[in-house]
């Protein structure tokens, strides 16, 4: 047997016993949100900066994401689920809609209709969710879940929309670090500062200013690094 033969006996049998993907996708949404159709039916929406890795195996299928956001209606398959990996745990569907949203340490996943089975990356704890509930995983943390999610004000992304809940500034940061371009980033939100608290819808294409605005509503002053580092301090006195 040559060489090439040799090596496509091995791919088969690879695939057959569910260690090799049959198909291997990469996708990705940069300056705008973009719609994605999988080999196997599913349709998922991207929000801008992010990326999906997505593998069908014999028995499985599994989609990676580090980072962004993603709404998923995924196509009905008993015999073959779907497991988002991200960094903070895993989401495992058969058939349904969700959205995911995912950094370095952390995932939310709000669930509209069916029914997913998230877990931490440790696999130590995991949670069944209805519609209408959202999961926070973080690393290192037990899962935290929310039984009435505001669904439609998370959803706006879809809509060119970014609906700020009365958030304090924390959170606030980490969602806009999300859409600020790249090496935009930030990196330090004073004590000081952190639970100051912001709501409004925005924009999506606006909110790279909106951090420029902020000091005109917030007590809060904006530091920009000339490497994109952007830091939110207590403004100084006097």
């Amino acid at each position: 047997m040559g060489a090439a033969a040799s090596v496509a006996a091995i791919a088969v049998a690879g695939w057959s016993i569910g260690w090799l993907p049959s198909d291997y996708q990469s996708y990705g949404a940069r300056q705008s949100a973009a719609i994605v159709s999988l080999p196997e039916g599913s349709v998922v929406e991207l929000n801008v900066n992010t990326t999906v890795t997505f593998m069908q195996y014999r028995d499985r299928r599994e989609l990676r994401m580090t980072r962004g956001e993603a709404f998923f209606n995924v196509s009905h398959d008993a015999d073959s689920p779907l497991t988002v990996h991200t960094p903070a745990g895993g989401i495992t569907v058969t058939g349904t809609r969700f959205n995911v949203w995912a950094d370095e340490d952390r995932t939310v996943v709000t669930l509209i209709d069916g029914s997913v089975s998230v877990r931490t990356a440790d696999n130590i704890q995991t949670v069944q969710l209805r519609p209408g509930m959202q999961a926070v995983l973080q690393q290192q943390s037990n899962i935290s879940v929310d039984s009435a999610a505001q669904v439609e004000d998370l959803l706006m992304w879809r809509q060119g929309k970014l609906v700020l809940n009365d958030l304090p500034l924390r959170e606030v940061a980490r969602l806009l670090n999300h859409y600020l371009p790249a090496p935009q980033r930030i990196v330090e939100v004073a004590p000081q500062v952190g639970d100051l608290r912001l709501g409004g819808t925005y924009d999506i294409a606006e909110v790279p200013r909106l951090l420029d605005r902020l000091p005109k509503v917030l007590p809060v002053a904006v530091r920009k690094d000339g490497d994109g580092k952007i830091r939110l301090l207590a403004p100084r006195r006097g």
